[in-house]
């Protein structure tokens, strides 16, 4: 027993010992991590970060922030100045950071909830931005609260403002902006504006005291932009105009009168049974500036569009038709008349109608024409294409063109059997012969026609197949890119080509 006692107190007197040597252990343990707390902080000191200059760090800034106005993401100015000091000093100090702002508030809507806070944070925005032009982009659908308080603060600023886009569900949501009197934007000089609704009936005139307005994007009610007393615009300083709503050709033809100095132009056209463009202006019209003009659905309608207008310059023409029950529009008469064969560079012709020789004559003078496509209605394609194939043996016909192609229509690749030799003579001609050069890329496109017993359209299929075959095996340089495919009656001919110059578009 005496022994057993005399174990048990070694053992309280070691669990003793070893209580105090945890105790050191953990006592130089929290001195550790406190002098490793420090080392970091020193590290962090030493930093090669912090030796970049602060000019240097605002460049690097400009690359990962978009100017979205959310705070709680990385893409946000405002999120940089959460990391440290130096940081949140090169940011401030960094104006161009500031100038371009975009709010999404069809996914962020929780910004319109707090109006004071939305206003604390626009008035640090703008303070921080440079004195130059400004650029604001607002995307809103049923959240009018929060539009209407940036528009409302915008206006000690709105003198700064070069570049804006409004995007918005209801037009009205943009009245604190839209019903400014004139000479609140001078700096103005881009504009796109996409809105549904009619207007409140109040003129809109904060755009025609804009000097510096240049390029315009205008997707809103047609209404409103035929109304020439409720909407006043500087058509005639524009140089770049797209717009996207269907326009009654009556609309169209007094806009387009009046932008004399445009060099841009797209526009989406709706049939009109008053116009009569022999009454519109009497004295020609002269676009010595026009480059590129884009018209889509363009109505059938036996007038022509250019009445009196001369497009002399003219390098890109984009001309989609509508397909309707009625005649095509007549191409050759209405519109090539209008333009110089010898400056167009670029031209697309969809569902439209031709006469078979005058559009060859014009074709014959258009030296410069690289990139062509045609789907035409009302025609002889077998003519057309023996045309073509007569013209091309002449090597001073089309003798830039790097891009070529055409859409037929499927009975005509099934029916006729000599058609398909008619497209590889013209793609022969086009690739084999001698020429000052040869095209990049040619197309075949054949629109698919289903059969309303079977359902099934296996004879076009199969028509198309032989037609790739065919073409697959015929032998050209290296760098010709040659195809054909079947496509849906109903296809956009521009959408498919995706020939767009360089500088076209907002």
């Amino acid at each position: 027993m005496a022994d057993a006692a005399v174990i048990d107190q070694e053992i309280v007197r070691l669990q003793l010992r070893m209580n105090g040597l945890f105790r050191e252990m953990q006592g130089l343990k929290d001195i550790r991590l406190r002098k490793q707390k420090e080392a970091d902080c020193f590290k962090a000191f030493l930093s090669p970060v912090r030796l970049i200059p602060s000019e240097i760090l605002a460049r690097i800034f400009s690359y990962c922030c978009s100017g979205e106005f959310r705070p709680r993401l990385d893409s946000s100015p405002l999120r940089l100045g959460h990391v440290c000091s130096l940081w949140r000093n090169a940011a401030v100090n960094s104006p161009g950071l500031w100038d371009t702002l975009l709010m999404n508030f069809f996914k962020w809507s929780d910004l319109s909830s707090n109006p004071r806070r939305l206003r604390g944070l626009l008035s640090f925005w703008f303070t921080n931005a440079s004195i130059r032009s400004l650029t604001l982009a607002l995307s809103a659908d049923r959240y009018y609260q929060g539009p209407q308080v940036i528009l409302e603060e915008l206006r000690p600023f709105s003198a700064r403002i070069s570049t804006l886009r409004l995007e918005t569900g209801e037009i009205r949501s943009l009245a604190p902006f839209l019903h400014l009197p004139g000479g609140h934007i001078p700096s103005l000089a881009t504009l796109s504006l996409y809105a549904n609704g009619a207007g409140t009936g109040t003129p809109i005139t904060v755009f025609d005291s804009a000097q510096c307005l240049q390029a315009v994007l205008l997707a809103i009610d047609p209404v409103i932009i035929g109304d020439t007393s409720h909407f006043i615009f500087p058509w005639s300083q524009l140089t770049r105009l797209d717009i996207r709503r269907r326009l009654p050709l009556g609309v169209w033809y007094n806009i387009f009168l009046q932008c004399v100095h445009l060099h841009d132009g797209a526009f989406f056209l709706a049939w009109d049974v008053d116009f009569n463009p022999g009454t519109g202006h009497p004295v020609p019209v002269i676009y010595e500036r026009l480059l590129r003009l884009k018209i889509e659905k363009g109505p059938a309608q036996d007038v022509s569009l250019f009445e009196n207008l001369s497009l002399p310059a003219l390098q890109f023409l984009d001309y989609a038709g509508e397909m309707t029950d009625d005649d095509a529009f007549p191409m050759t008469t209405h519109v090539l008349p209008h333009i110089s064969s010898s400056t167009i560079r670029f031209l697309i012709l969809a569902q439209v109608e031709v006469d078979v020789v005058d559009f060859i004559n014009f074709l014959l003078g258009c030296s410069l024409l690289e990139r062509h496509a045609f789907d035409f209605l009302d025609v002889d394609h077998g003519n057309l294409l023996q045309s073509l194939i007569r013209a091309l043996q002449s090597r001073l016909f089309l003798p830039v063109l790097s891009h070529f192609a055409v859409f037929i229509p499927s009975p005509d690749l099934v029916d006729y059997p000599f058609y398909p030799s008619a497209i590889i003579d013209l793609i022969e001609e086009l690739c084999g012969a001698p020429r000052p050069r040869q095209p990049d890329e040619i197309s075949v496109y054949v629109y698919q026609t289903i059969n309303p017993e079977t359902g099934d359209n296996y004879e076009v299929d199969e028509a198309a197949e032989k037609l790739v075959r065919r073409i697959r095996g015929k032998y050209y340089d290296e760098g010709v890119s040659e195809s054909a495919m079947v496509v849906d009656s109903g296809l956009d001919l521009s959408s498919t080509l995706c020939w767009k110059p360089r500088g076209m578009g907002l």
